[in-house]
């Protein structure tokens, strides 16, 4: 799963369900047979599932969603520290990934993309931080379930809560 490839399956996946001929409307950069390879991998694995199968042209086309299952709480809780830096690592590897490969593109436009990042410190209890997260579900989902059209261009949102250390 690790692999930047399979990284960029699973984001195009998201909470949609999508034939190989869709994955790869949506990387185009990716060869056909390396596209296949990896959703072989990641169906073995168990981390995506074919929802449905469908007979096209003597063959049957699969479709595939996100597996339903994900990490309990308790392997949350009991994951290490170096898990955890392990999965940071990932995601930031894979953060870097994609704006390298947006920067490095001949027509990127950054200002008028819209792209932007920073960090910003919030004091809140736990009580607010729930509240956030809530909050922050309720707006997203809704636009989660959009597909790409000529109009909608993809973007990528990533969040990250690192909690202050206490001062001493």
């Amino acid at each position: 799963m690790l692999h930047p490839l399979r990284l960029r399956i699973l984001r195009s996946l998201g909470g949609q369900q999508l034939t190989p001929k869709m994955l790869h409307d949506r990387l185009p950069d990716v060869a056909q047979a390396t596209l296949y390879r990896h959703l072989k991998r990641l169906e073995d694995a168990g981390i995506i599932t074919v929802v449905s199968e469908e007979p096209r042209r003597g063959t049957v086309e699969k479709t595939y969603a996100l597996a339903q299952a994900s990490l309990s709480e308790a392997e949350l809780a009991t994951a290490s520290a170096e898990v955890w830096q392990r999965w940071f690592q990932q995601f930031s590897a894979q953060l870097v990934a994609d704006f390298d490969r947006y920067i490095g593109h001949e027509g990127a436009q950054p200002l008028q993309d819209g792209v932007g990042f920073r960090q910003a410190l919030l004091y809140l209890s736990p009580a607010e931080r729930a509240q956030l997260v809530s909050g922050l579900r309720a707006v997203l989902t809704p636009y989660l379930a959009h597909e790409p059209t000529p109009e909608r261009q993809g973007i990528t949102l990533s969040t990250v809560f690192i909690p202050e250390l206490p001062q001493d």
